[in-house]
């Protein structure tokens, strides 16, 4: 028999504790904070009080820097968003302005974060983060190769259509089930279109989303290019002007679409590590890297924290390191 936890009741009370100090730090800053908010949210953290008048105002200060944008343009159904605050931090990381979701960008590099409510009207999926990628699509001058798990994003379906048009050499990869035989995919129109697709036409899974632009910009993270990835399902992107990222995504591409070396077909050497303005990158390949040890080590050597966020977990290594 399972036995109960004796601190339940300590989680319900802290749990408790946090959510009411939320609630009243947004009842506060809503309605202007004096000595006595303040005191009052200082006294449900549990911390000591402070020695001012109980209805003095209590000044809160904001960077120049930072500006409040406007609210997103709303259409019918759709859950208020809350607006977020854009500019530049002392680290020099810009915040990116995102309808559905949240970006961030700084020298060489720019993250985004989607923001999915769950909602299954169509009319919702508007203003996600697959639009920034479309939006890199549309500068494309010479070339793109995108590799894709899956593929029904209407904007960047008529994305690599247009750059089609205009004379950009467009190639995919991507799964065969998952990729050019699910039903609603739209690889059938970039196919009709001319645009060459090669699939990996076997039983494993040909999982790669990443995107290189005229061999300038890699984008790639955990978002399937789908309306699921985008508005239904918590994902990342990231966008790199790294040359030697670059560099060892294009051969992995390359490999995938000139010679159909997919999975453990696929040749090693094409992972790299280095720093690049002081940031430090490395890229791993599976399954013909040996991207377990690579993340073993991390964790290993982690000296204060680990955070991760994983859709599936059944690697029991890197559990028991964790442990």
């Amino acid at each position: 028999m399972a036995k109960k936890s004796p601190n339940n009741s300590q989680a319900r009370s802290l749990i408790g504790t946090i959510l009411a100090a939320v609630i009243l730090l947004i009842a506060v800053l809503a309605a202007g904070i004096t000595g006595t908010d303040l005191n009052q949210l200082l006294g449900v953290l549990g911390q000591p009080t402070l020695d001012v008048p109980t209805s003095a105002p209590v000044t809160v200060t904001v960077a120049p820097s930072v500006t409040v944008a406007p609210p997103a343009t709303l259409v019918p159904g759709r859950t208020p968003l809350p607006t977020k605050t854009t500019g530049t931090d002392s680290n020099g990381v810009t915040v990116i302005p995102v309808q559905q979701g949240f970006g961030a960008e700084r020298d060489f590099w720019k993250v985004f974060f989607n923001a999915p409510t769950g909602s299954r009207d169509a009319a919702t999926y508007v203003g996600g983060i697959d639009t920034f990628l479309a939006t890199a699509l549309n500068g494309a001058q010479t070339t793109i190769d995108i590799a894709a798990f899956e593929f029904n994003s209407v904007v960047l379906t008529r994305a690599l259509l247009d750059a089609k048009a205009r004379g950009v050499q467009v190639r995919m990869v991507t799964d065969n089930e998952h990729g050019l035989e699910d039903d609603e995919t739209t690889i059938g129109q970039l196919i009709d279109a001319g645009i060459p697709v090669r699939d990996d036409n076997r039983s494993g899974l040909m999982h790669n989303k990443f995107t290189i632009i005229d061999g300038r910009e890699l984008w790639t993270g955990s978002m399937n290019y789908t309306i699921n990835g985008v508005y239904r399902n918590n994902n990342n992107l990231i966008m790199l002007r790294s040359n030697r990222a670059i560099l060892s995504y294009q051969a992995e591409f390359n490999e995938m679409f000139d010679s159909g070396a997919f999975g453990p077909r696929s040749s090693r050497g094409n992972s790299v590590t280095y720093t690049d303005r002081g940031v430090s990158i490395q890229t791993t390949f599976a399954a013909e890297d040996d991207v377990l040890n690579t993340i073993l080590s991390k964790v290993t050597q982690a000296q204060s924290s680990i955070r991760f966020m994983a859709f599936s977990f059944t690697q029991d290594d890197i559990a028991d390191a964790m442990i």
